[in-house]
């Protein structure tokens, strides 16, 4: 998997996310970036007006990739709006972004596959429980709903309790070699799985660039 020109998997990526305004238009003028892939969480930062595509444009022109992301509330988020007004920022994103992150339970998730496939786009489908981390069997009926959506990139982020629960996402990365996964723990036990599950394979890791989010 390519975002931009950053190749996807060989070894993990760190991802910054980005939450205001304020850094995001600093971003493209700050050297050196503490990150390999920028995250811009427009759920958070706001859609209101054009100026936000400008900055994604600048910072994919100077090399690093864009993931835009509109997290619905179910899963955290902050897009309080319609579904279709969702789907249509999605769109406008397309041309200037490396790659956009959809929850996997989203009705047009499909579709936003598709169309960002068509224009050599890449998607990032994914999954967040808050409370725990499902079983096994429970994570992977949630990674082939994603294969049937035709995403490049899986994620799961769940709450660790446990050491169990960190073994129950690594163990992922040996039932699916062959897909591109990036697993994460939340929590204050899931700290150490930020750094623990990229040096087992998972493909991204993220931090946040202005506040913990």
């Amino acid at each position: 998997v390519v975002l931009g020109n950053v190749i996807v998997g060989p070894m993990p990526l760190v991802v910054g996310v980005i939450t205001s305004s304020r850094t995001m238009d600093r971003l493209p003028y700050l050297r050196p970036w503490p990150f390999d892939v920028a995250e811009f969480r427009m759920d958070q930062i706001g859609v209101e007006g054009v100026a936000w595509l400008e900055r994604i444009a600048l910072l994919t022109e100077a090399g690093v990739p864009v993931i835009l992301t509109l997290r619905h509330p179910r899963e955290g988020g902050h897009w309080y709006r319609d579904e279709a007004e969702r789907l249509s920022v999605y769109r406008m994103a397309l041309p200037f972004v490396s790659a956009v992150d959809v929850e996997i339970s989203t009705e047009f998730a499909k579709a936003l596959c598709e169309e960002a496939h068509a224009l050599s786009k890449k998607v990032i489908a994914s999954f967040h429980d808050f409370k725990k981390t499902p079983s096994e069997k429970e994570l992977q009926r949630v990674i082939e709903r994603g294969r049937q959506l035709g995403a490049d990139i899986i994620k799961l982020a769940t709450y660790i309790v446990g050491v169990h629960d960190v073994r129950a996402l690594s163990q992922l990365l040996n039932i699916y070699p062959q897909q591109v996964l990036c697993l994460l723990g939340m929590g204050p036990l899931g700290v150490e799985s930020r750094v623990d599950l990229p040096m087992a394979g998972s493909c991204l890791t993220y931090g946040f660039v202005d506040e913990a989010n």
